[in-house]
């Protein structure tokens, strides 16, 4: 009897094992932008504003986190430029950040701007608890 329930039991783990598909490597949490709308209904708006100094952008769908990490980069005369921020969303389903200088500017409030900027690119992380459960990338061409 103990070898039927020994058999049975070996042939049950094999087989719920086999339905498993295998990876060695960990999920990404990477989706492709297509036109700012992104899987399971999420929407990033990253825009420029007016005056081409500085950029927005709002991201929709998102309560299933609880928190945000962006990233603007962009280059000007062959320099690289990186602005960054986090933000704690309790419970909220969209966020909003305006307007991130492009250039920068003296605790006075007195501001340079960047000239020679082609690509503005976005990157925001998704978080639960600190681990990162998806990024979304978006980019803005000031051709």
């Amino acid at each position: 009897m103990k070898n039927i329930l020994l058999t049975v039991s070996s042939f049950s783990v094999f087989f719920i094992s086999a339905l498993i598909p295998k990876t060695n490597s960990y999920f990404s949490s990477s989706v492709n932008v297509i036109e700012n709308r992104f899987e399971a209904d999420k929407i990033v708006n990253f825009y420029l504003r007016a005056d081409k100094k500085a950029v927005g952008f709002e991201v929709l769908g998102i309560s299933e986190f609880d928190s945000l990490k962006y990233k603007i980069s962009y280059k000007h005369n062959l320099l690289d430029e990186v602005v960054q921020g986090a933000i704690s969303l309790s419970d909220q389903n969209s966020f909003k950040e305006e307007w991130v200088i492009l250039g920068t500017c003296s605790s006075g409030g007195t501001c340079v701007y960047y000239d020679d900027i082609d690509e503005i690119f976005l990157r925001l992380d998704l978080l639960n608890s600190g681990v990162v459960e998806q990024t979304l990338n978006s980019t803005l061409s000031l051709d």
